[in-house]
């Protein structure tokens, strides 16, 4: 088993969404992705044919994952789950971060609509959603990029394939993994979900 840091991320974000990582090879193209997770399988619910497609990204570079830590960091994030919702003045769809290991309460709450039946009450104290003007780093639409095409291809293969793109990143030498996705995809997933 190799020791390399980055391939050890990948295998934890697999983990996570219980499935193994993707072995490519020599391919270190841009036209695949380390993660794919049936919801059935990563929750034990949900249809057979949706998948997270999670894109994972290592580097003592991802600045994003130090903001997004600071944030979550803040009194008034203490004890709730932290959503990052990210803005750029002329962007007209948000990006959002998370704690990788809140990921399966907010794709159950927000993103699969399970749990509508919580009342507003409820999740104005489990989570804390902060909206935040930046200027978002480029390499975080590459990284939903990639996992984006890789779902188009898998959706041009099969008709019946719903996918959610997402990146995973973790910053060297810092402990925990940040979910990013967007809102486009958000939009997207929905309109093809038939729930």
């Amino acid at each position: 088993m190799s020791g390399k840091a980055w391939k050890q991320h990948e295998r934890n974000v697999a983990h996570y969404f219980n499935t193994k990582r993707r072995s490519r090879g020599a391919d270190f193209g841009q036209k695949d992705v380390e993660v794919i997770a049936s919801v059935a399988d990563w929750l034990g619910w949900g249809d057979t044919n949706t998948y997270i497609i999670a894109e994972c990204k290592y580097s003592k570079y991802l600045g994003i994952v130090s903001t997004f830590r600071g944030i979550a960091a803040q009194d008034s994030c203490k004890d709730k789950v932290t959503i990052l919702r990210l803005e750029e003045k002329g962007l007209t769809r948000p990006l959002y971060m998370c704690n990788l290991d809140d990921f399966d309460e907010i794709f159950t709450d927000f993103i699969y609509h399970q749990g509508a039946h919580n009342s507003l009450l409820a999740i104005s104290e489990k989570y804390s959603i902060v909206s935040k003007t930046m200027s978002i780093p480029n390499y975080l639409q590459d990284f939903l990029e990639q996992a984006r095409g890789y779902s188009t291809s898998m959706k041009s293969d099969n008709s019946n394939f719903i996918a959610f793109p997402i990146a995973v990143l973790a910053k060297a030498r810092s402990v925990g993994r940040v979910t990013v996705f967007s809102s486009y995809d958000l939009e997207n997933f929905w309109s093809q979900l038939d729930i």
